[in-house]
């Protein structure tokens, strides 16, 4: 089950990385490394943390395939500008995907180790953002984990529902529905636009009167 979540998430930030690489007008090659690096991005980096001495995604060879599998759809696909409102939900809705089962099967690695709550939400975090603030660095932008987005957050409130009940339900659901959690924080607070505050500098008294 955990290989298979592994897989679908893997699928998802794939397109999730394709997309932005078709967005960004990048030649075929450089899709493929944007839809890898998000990809492999989060897995990468909970087997580091974990201590494995080599990541899953080197000896997984199905990885890499579906990953090429799904770059080629999504290049043969190509929208249009008058599919961009459809295109922009969907990438939204597979990185939402990504970031719910990395975030998930990370903290749920974590919790498997022993590792004290603050290191399973901190390696949840990092594993499901990280494929997406790697792709978003590439093209040079600025991390959606960084901006006022409920981001971060979605992935936090997952984490903490499989702390609370995994001595309560049974694995498979846990993992799913934690899953599923994150998927609809992010996309509900998407919908109803829904922003974590953020800081501006305050202006001085000659700004204000003008």
């Amino acid at each position: 089950m955990y290989n298979i979540l592994e897989l679908f998430g893997i699928a998802a930030f794939a397109v999730s990385g394709a997309f932005v690489g078709v967005k960004k007008r990048l030649d075929i090659l450089g899709i493929l490394v944007l839809a890898i690096v998000t990809a492999c991005g989060g897995g990468l980096i909970r087997d580091i943390v974990l201590n494995k001495t080599v990541p899953v995604f080197f000896y997984t060879p199905e990885y890499l395939l579906t990953t090429i599998i799904v770059t080629v759809v999504v290049c043969l696909w190509r929208p249009n500008l008058q599919q961009r409102k459809k295109y922009n939900i969907v990438l939204l809705l597979f990185d939402a995907i990504g970031l719910g089962v990395f975030s998930v099967l990370a903290a749920y690695s974590a919790m498997e180790h022993s590792m004290p709550y603050i290191g399973i939400v901190f390696l949840g975090c990092i594993s499901g953002c990280g494929g997406g603030m790697l792709r978003d660095i590439l093209v040079r932008e600025i991390p959606v984990v960084l901006k006022k987005e409920v981001y971060l957050a979605a992935s936090i409130i997952g984490i903490i529902y499989l702390i609370i009940f995994k001595n309560i339900i049974e694995e498979q659901l846990l993992l799913i529905s934690s899953i599923c959690i994150i998927v609809i924080v992010r996309m509900l607070t998407l919908i109803f636009n829904i922003e974590i505050p953020k800081i501006s500098m305050r202006k001085n008294k000659t700004e204000e009167e003008k």
